[in-house]
């Protein structure tokens, strides 16, 4: 059987549309990089995150000294001498949240690096504050960094280890 001649005008058209399927790929992976980026310029404003810090003296807690913190076991915690003070008054802490339960939560732990699954790699016990939404409010977890604002709270002076040394309670949420 002959073959059957191709005109160049045909391979040329379809060398077209090749290119422009290519392009329109291009484009759309293009738009939703940037989609993306711009959204993360953009203020955030999902439901129950403030836009500001909330009114009020907030003493800024650093990971670097709450890390400090231990609960040897069948003992009692040890604060560092610099966090002792602040205990009952207002504080904030910057961090990545870590959801306890799936959907909106009135409470979740933040530390000072975002990471995955908080139970298959769990931080140490002086990594993460829990946080305790006001007025049990709850919220969509968000992987951007965060404020928290909050009065400040440590666990109990007991050989009974709880899940954290730190707790903000009464917490508000400021995405930056």
């Amino acid at each position: 059987m002959p073959r059957k001649h191709v005109s160049i005008h045909t391979r040329r058209r379809n060398t077209v549309i090749t290119i422009a399927g290519i392009v329109a790929v291009a484009g759309l992976l293009a738009v939703g990089y940037v989609t993306g980026f711009i959204g993360r310029l953009l203020p955030f404003n999902e439901e129950g995150y403030l836009r500001q810090p909330p009114p009020g003296a907030f003493t800024a807690l650093e990971w670097s000294v709450l890390k400090q913190g231990v609960w040897p076991d069948d003992d009692l915690p040890v604060v560092p001498p610099l966090v002792k003070p602040l205990v009952g008054k207002l504080a904030t802490v910057r961090g990545f949240l870590l959801p306890l339960h799936p959907g909106k939560a009135p409470e979740f732990f933040v530390a000072p690096k975002p990471r995955g699954c908080y139970f298959c790699y769990p931080p140490g016990i002086s990594e993460v504050v829990k946080v305790n939404m006001s007025h049990d409010r709850k919220v969509d977890i968000t992987d951007r960094p965060v404020e928290v604002y909050g009065k400040l709270r440590l666990a109990k002076d007991s050989t009974y280890r709880e899940e954290c040394l730190y707790y903000m309670d009464d917490a508000e949420l400021v995405v930056r």
